[in-house]
């Protein structure tokens, strides 16, 4: 079917219609199982046709919207087709398309399809859609009185204030196409002089699937009014309407400018330091063709080093040129008439400036017949809104803090930290990492800090600084006695018979006296009362003693020993005790296995040497609590060192919102969880208590010096 309309114009020159349409948006839904069946209408117009051929069904795409329009399933059609697919039972619609809604050309079209359903619990719904051609496909024909009278001629279609548009020249015989809405035109026709005259007639409504077919000619060139055929063939219509135009048309009009879709010669903006613009471009039309175009700038901060107060747009040199486009400064020049110049993603880069903060932009554009314009274009820098929270205690470390800030209209690609150790006197940026961040904050840690320090911070954009906040560090403390000089020694009895006297052995603690305890052992499973009288170093022992350290009087000697009652020099038969030597923080006789330690380490670190018998390993553990969580925990197992050599201990923190109250630190001669090995079926002689000797019937020994907590 068809519909058309006729204008009528005042010229010996006719007019050209250009279209445009606009694809309106959905509002959908959520949820079920459903099967989908997906078909395409193809559509033959006068200029072209369309057969299945041409597309593949299964590049379509499908995808499912909620009831409140959320989008929660897309495919490609192909890769769900003949299947059946899980939803939750409730109210959906399903949109189907191929192509680009928005886009506009001459091989770009669009075909969309929808269909609502709901989904049924335990059932299966079948959804059919079928896909139909959705934009609009224009045609122009030129009348033998334009082609025979005019030098050139051409009509611009475009829909104002949207990107894209179609120009059909005297030689474009292919059909275009453009988003359904109001179409915008301008007929350019340039006679044998040379001379050009421009007609804009009243925008044209389009729909999708409408086939518009522009008959451009003079009917009576002998009259003042000549008439315009507008042709318009859909699948539903077949309207005729005539329409009456005047011939107003300008020969050689001065350039204009349309700014954010208005026409105007000047505009302000006022954006955020260095957020983004929101289509900030300058459209030019300029009848007469652009011979020249002029950006002449004046802005408080440069945008980079090196950018000239004017930058000639068509025939600058290269170097200009260049820095304005990595500024984000767009030039296009579409064709002689039209130009545009996007300011959107070149804002961001406008500072701030000791309070002057309004940038004047003025493009100067002059056509080939002299005629020159200016529009003027003022973008006032406004100060971000940003913050920094509130530091909670445990966000202080001894060394290093993690502290968020954030921006309500800044870009948080662009925050950072300021920190000062002198109440605010003096500020530095930090060494920082960042942790994490979203559209509008942004989370560091920040390193290198010192232990038991008063710190302000504050969040810094560009030339903003937040308010402050403060916080002061932990301190890096370290376990009292971590390099195990300090023991207490006494006589235990170990066998006493009447008539054959009293025979005394020495114990040891890691500690100066019971009141200063914080390291303890588990000598007390084998320094105990024998009760025959012979070899008894077989039958009661200490497995924790000290001995030379690495570069200090005394280390911890840690050892797995074998005892029994019935034990001489070659066996240690059964029943006997065999026991790993335990080293640790806390009370062996309290049962207490931590001591009071209120720092977060990062890692311990110590000197060892290690003994193994067999392939034993030894073991140590590292726990930071906080009133009874664990909240950083290590471990570590040990192989053969002969000679003193240096291990560390990471501590892994599981919860960073805590702050330590005790701390865990065990040394263990062996990692066996049963009964650990040792040398059953002969002795070892042993250093011990400085200088002591022994036999024993022992296993692996480990000895540790200087254990430090890394901060």
């Amino acid at each position: 079917m068809r519909q058309s309309w006729k204008y009528a114009l005042l010229s010996l020159f006719p007019a050209l219609l250009l279209a445009s349409c606009g694809k309106e948006g959905y509002d959908f839904g959520n949820e079920g199982e459903v099967c989908f069946s997906l078909s395409a209408e193809y559509v033959t117009s006068a200029v072209k046709s369309y057969s299945e051929g041409d597309f593949s069904i299964d590049d379509f795409t499908l995808e499912i919207f909620n009831e409140e329009g959320v989008k929660i399933k897309k495919w490609k059609y192909g890769e769900i087709k003949n299947e059946t697919i899980r939803l939750n039972a409730g109210y959906k619609k399903a949109v189907a398309f191929y192509g680009d809604s928005l886009a506009t050309g001459f091989d770009v079209i669009y075909f969309a399809g929808e269909s609502e359903f709901m989904v049924a619990g335990q059932n299966t719904t079948p959804v059919s859609i079928t896909c139909r051609q959705s934009n609009v496909e224009i045609a122009v024909e030129w009348g033998e009185y334009i082609k025979s009278t005019c030098s050139d001629y051409n009509v611009r279609i475009y829909r104002k204030g949207k990107s894209g548009e179609l120009v059909f020249g005297s030689k474009t015989t292919a059909s275009g196409y453009i988003p359904a809405g109001e179409l915008s035109m301008d007929i350019t026709l340039v006679n044998a002089a040379g001379e050009s005259r421009v007609y804009s007639p009243e925008p044209l409504k389009a729909a999708a699937n409408d086939f518009i077919k522009l008959k451009i000619d003079t009917k009576e060139p002998s009259k003042e009014e000549v008439g315009l055929d507008i042709t318009v063939e859909t699948t539903t219509n077949d309207i005729v309407e005539e329409i009456t135009i005047p011939a107003v048309l300008v020969a050689k009009e001065a350039p204009s400018f349309t700014f954010m879709g208005e026409a105007s010669s000047s505009a302000a903006v006022s954006l955020v330091e260095g957020a983004e613009g929101s289509n900030l471009n300058l459209s030019i039309t300029a009848p007469g063709k652009i011979a020249e175009c002029i950006l002449v700038s004046s802005f408080t901060s440069p945008v980079a080093e090196g950018w000239p107060l004017e930058i000639d747009m068509i025939n600058g040199d290269e170097a200009s040129l260049a820095l304005m486009k990595s500024q984000g400064l767009d030039w296009n020049l579409s064709d002689e008439r039209y130009a545009n110049i996007d300011f959107t993603d070149f804002v961001k880069n406008l500072r701030r400036v000791s309070g002057e903060n309004s940038n004047l932009a003025t493009v100067k554009v002059t056509d080939s017949k002299g005629k020159s314009v200016a529009f003027e274009l003022t973008i006032n820098i406004e100060e971000a809104r940003i913050s920094l929270n509130e530091i909670p205690e445990y966000d202080m470390w001894a060394t290093k803090a993690y502290v968020t800030v954030n921006t309500a209209d800044g870009d948080a690609s662009n925050l950072s930290v300021e920190m000062s150790a002198d109440n605010g006197l003096n500020w530095t940026t930090p060494k920082m990492n960042e942790v994490s961040s979203d559209a509008s904050s942004k989370r560091f840690e920040i390193t290198g800090l010192v232990p038991e320090t008063a710190y302000k911070f504050r969040a810094a954009y560009f030339s903003t600084r937040s308010a402050e906040a403060a916080g002061t560090t932990e301190a890096a403390a370290q376990v009292p006695n971590s390099g195990f000089e300090e023991w207490s020694e006494w006589e235990y009895l170990v066998y006493e018979i009447f008539g054959m006297g009293k025979e005394y052995h020495t114990n040891y603690g890691p500690y100066k006296s019971t009141d200063e305890k914080v390291w303890d052992c588990n000598n007390s499973q084998t320094a105990i009362k024998a009760t025959t009288p012979s070899n008894l170093t077989y039958k009661s022992f200490p497995m924790v003693t000290y001995v030379a350290g690495n570069g200090s009087s005394r280390a911890a000697q840690i050892m797995t020993i074998a005892i029994s009652n019935t034990a001489i020099s070659t066996t240690c038969p059964s029943p006997r005790s065999v026991v790993a030597g335990r080293l640790f923080t806390g009370d062996y006789n309290a049962g207490q296995n931590s001591s009071s330690f209120t720092s977060r380490p990062s890692a311990i670190s110590f000197d060892y040497k290690y003994v193994p018998h067999e392939s034993d390993k030894f073991k140590v553990s590292v726990t930071v609590w906080s009133n009874g969580t664990a909240i950083g925990t290590g471990s570590l197992e040990g192989e053969a060192s002969p000679d003193w050599g240096a291990a560390s201990v990471e501590i892994v923190y599981s919860d960073t919102a805590k702050t330590a109250t005790d701390i865990s630190v065990e040394l263990c001669s062996s990692n066996a969880s049963g009964e650990p090995p040792y040398k059953g079926g002969e002795i070892i002689n042993i250093t011990y208590g400085g200088n002591k000797t022994a036999g024993v019937h022992g296993g692996s020994i480990l000895t540790v010096d200087n254990l430090e907590m890394v901060y």
